[in-house]
């Protein structure tokens, strides 16, 4: 940078001083020629007007004489109006003629007026004037030649052009150092601030400009500063509290690239802390099983959960897989990235294990009674037993709560199994799910029918991987719902669409509808909006807890809307 501010200074200093050498030999120049000009017009006019004065030939000669003793410097010639020159200071015999043009000059002059001009065939300055109507005076000298003049003005302007490069150069380099200085200190600056170690840069400089300029840059660094060291400060906050989580988190980007992972998910994979560093994911020695999990959901950008027991450790740990787009940009792309959370529930498999034994055992237990409190009860009210009309209410009370019962049962069986395979229940089926819905409205027509319901079906032939028993399963009780919870004369509205890689059930009604706040509390056990209208439709209360389990086993989304008194909608969101 130095030496390009010396080269460029230097040229534009020797593009002015020719422009000046040039403009000042054009200026001395024309300078001359005026002086010349104004010379000569004033000596010719004061010899017309002595010539008008005098009385003969004789006192003409003299004058002529008096005024051309340097033949070299001003020649004098006299003519009559027709153009004959009768006098002329080069000869004492006169002769010849103005030219045409000269004589067509003096002619268009009125008397006493003159006319001065340049001939460039003799390199002279003309002076004519018309003394009166019949004399002309014509007068010149030679144009001075400033070849000498001008070879001098060279040698000293050459001198001059050489001391003031030697100045600027000096100077230049003067200057250019000064302007580094401040570059560099800038720059040392900067990266001090780049290392966390800030220091103001002293304004105090001889420039003004320069000045101004320090004291902006040290404010915006003193910003940049700041800036770095919140920056650092809630990085390490984010990896303080990433590596103490008491549970593992990988981040792998759409290049397979292994963003993130803390010290958690590093402990429970059996990894090497170095092993994380710019790791690509199919370079990471994991388990064969569970990289063949990792890598579908990679490729297929599938949700997922599901469980992975180490037989190493003899841990069981929950994957929770997400993906999300658009997350940031990297070098103008946005980035997709996948998520995977993972969290040891070997405590709560065994539990679950345990609960859903305990279940096992106490409905196998209560199974048998209630058969036969249901069978004894519905032989009394088919006949096959005397008692009276009173009696006979009470047994047709008995029969339908053990019914409710037996139904109860049989729901927390199935969802005790459901919790109890978990992430294990295969979902290779390809699942029709128009199939299904058809088959569902069917089995449910005459409950339909006894409440003056009407199914709307709006359904497109899709499918998706997934287990046919389970959607099964949850498709009836969000029908079954749909029917208890109408109006007479209501509509239960099933549709089915097709997205991008992901199939949506949406299954709502015309019905009662329901308040905004009992939206995240409807898929717990038991939950009952109004105990009354329960116990009259009947139902278990674990209805939709099937569904948001069934939902989560298939890492299905699933989205509620309701209006009291209007209806509600289901969406459940599956990937292909």
């Amino acid at each position: 940078m130095r030496n390009e501010i010396i080269k460029r200074n230097t040229i534009i200093t020797v593009i002015g001083l020719v422009i000046f050498f040039f403009v000042s030999l054009f200026i001395t120049s024309y300078n001359n020629r005026k002086k010349i000009e104004n010379d000569l017009v004033y000596i010719s006019n004061v010899f017309c007007t002595q010539v008008l004065a005098t009385e003969s030939e004789n006192e003409i000669l003299q004058l002529i004489n008096q005024y051309s003793t340097n033949p070299r410097w001003m020649d004098i010639s006299i003519a009559t109006s027709l153009g004959t020159i009768i006098y002329d200071s080069k000869t004492d015999n006169p002769s010849g003629n103005l030219t045409k043009d000269e004589l067509h000059l003096a002619n268009s002059l009125k008397v006493d007026q003159k006319r001065v001009y340049f001939d460039k065939m003799t390199q002279s300055i003309f002076y004519i004037k018309k003394v009166n109507n019949d004399i002309i005076v014509r007068t010149s000298v030679p144009s001075e030649n400033n070849t000498g003049y001008i070879l001098n003005s060279v040698f000293y302007m050459l001198l001059l052009i050489i001391g003031v490069l030697v100045f600027s150069i000096i100077y230049n380099q003067k200057t250019s150092d000064i302007i580094i200085d401040v570059f560099n200190d800038i720059r040392n600056h900067l990266r001090t601030v780049n290392e966390g170690n800030y220091e103001r840069i002293n304004p105090d400089h001889k420039f003004i400009e320069v000045k101004t300029s320090l004291e902006e840059i040290n404010e915006i660094n003193e910003n940049i500063s700041r800036s770095i060291l919140k920056i650092k400060s809630e990085s390490d906050k984010i990896n303080f509290i990433i590596n103490n989580m008491q549970q593992g988190i990988m981040i792998i980007d759409q290049k397979e690239r292994l963003l993130i992972i803390n010290e958690y998910a590093l402990k429970s994979l059996h990894l090497d802390a170095k092993q994380k560093e710019n790791a690509k994911f199919s370079e990471i020695p994991l388990n064969e099983e569970l990289m063949v999990q990792l890598s579908h959901c990679i490729s297929s950008g599938q949700n997922k959960t599901f469980d992975y027991h180490d037989k190493q450790s003899g841990n069981i740990y929950s994957f929770t897989i997400t993906h999300l787009e658009n997350v940031w940009l990297d070098e103008g792309e946005n980035i997709k990235v996948m998520v995977v959370l993972i969290m040891d529930v070997t405590d709560e498999r065994k539990n679950e294990e345990a609960k859903a034994e305990f279940i096992a055992n106490a409905s196998h237990e209560l199974k048998t009674p209630i058969t036969s409190i249901s069978g004894f009860s519905e032989l009394i009210i088919n006949g096959y037993g005397e008692c009276d009309e009173k009696t006979r209410g009470y047994i047709e009370r008995i029969y339908m709560e053990a019914k409710r019962m037996q139904e109860t049962i049989d729901d927390l069986l199935y969802l005790s199994n459901l919790e109890y395979q978990n992430n294990q229940v295969p979902l290779s089926e390809d699942v029709d799910l128009a199939k299904i819905i058809n088959e569902s409205v069917i089995s449910h027509q005459d409950m339909a029918t006894r409440n003056n319901i009407y199914f709307q079906l709006e359904i497109a032939p899709v499918s998706f991987k997934g287990n046919s028993t389970l959607i099964r399963n949850l498709v009836d009780n969000l029908v079954d719902n749909a029917i208890k919870y109408n109006k007479d004369f209501g509509l239960v509205i099933i549709k089915t669409k097709e997205l991008e890689g992901k199939v949506q059930l949406i299954v709502g009604d015309t019905g009662i509808g329901m308040d905004e706040k009992h939206l995240t509390q409807i898929f717990d056990r038991f939950y009952r909006i109004d105990t009354s209208r329960s116990r009259l439709t009947g139902g278990t209360g674990l209805g939709l807890t099937i569904v948001k389990k069934v939902g989560a086993v298939h890492g299905a989304t699933l989205d509620v809307k309701s209006t009291l008194h209007e209806g509600t909608e289901f969406t459940i969101t599956f990937n292909k």
